[in-house]
């Protein structure tokens, strides 16, 4: 009886050692997954920023030389579709403004070449706002990161 007593409670053991070690993985698998994700986020919020800025900066050499094929415009609006699902209102509202004013202007270069280093001076400042609103989303999104990876480590020390 004893010794029935005593598998029965070594089977009951292991088999609760296996469900919590089951469970021990997985909650380690959806953080790992988790932290994998909000790289991603980063990652992909720098490169879309990048691709914006590229875009700027191709469509006034578009204008400047007075080809006006559109291309950049919609690399523009992908780059700015693409900001507004990253990262919200806060960033994409100004970034959809400064599309249409890049759009609007290098048109008018196209137009009338001599207008270039005018226009230039005038888009500039708006691109500079928009680059520190980049910069400011970058540096918060790179914080949060951070602060998640020291939370876990001290998780993970206890």
């Amino acid at each position: 009886m004893a010794t029935v007593l005593v598998g029965v409670i070594s089977v009951i053991g292991t088999l609760l050692g296996v469900v919590i070690g089951i469970i021990g993985q997985e909650y380690l698998a959806r953080r790992n997954r988790q932290a994998q994700v909000e790289e991603l986020l980063v990652t992909e919020a720098r490169r879309v920023y990048a691709e914006f800025l590229r875009a700027i900066s191709a469509s006034y050499v578009q204008a400047v030389a007075g080809e006006r094929t559109r291309t950049e415009d919609n690399s523009l609006r992908a780059a700015a579709a693409e900001i507004q699902l990253l990262s919200g209102k806060a960033l994409s509202e100004p970034v959809q403004a400064l599309v249409e004013q890049i759009i609007a202007k290098h048109s008018q270069i196209a137009a009338d070449p001599s207008l270039a280093s005018a226009v230039a001076e005038e888009m500039n400042s708006g691109r500079i706002a928009i680059i520190d609103l980049f910069k400011a989303d970058l540096d918060r999104r790179q914080s949060e990161l951070m602060r998640t990876r020291q939370i876990r480590g001290q998780r993970q020390l206890q």
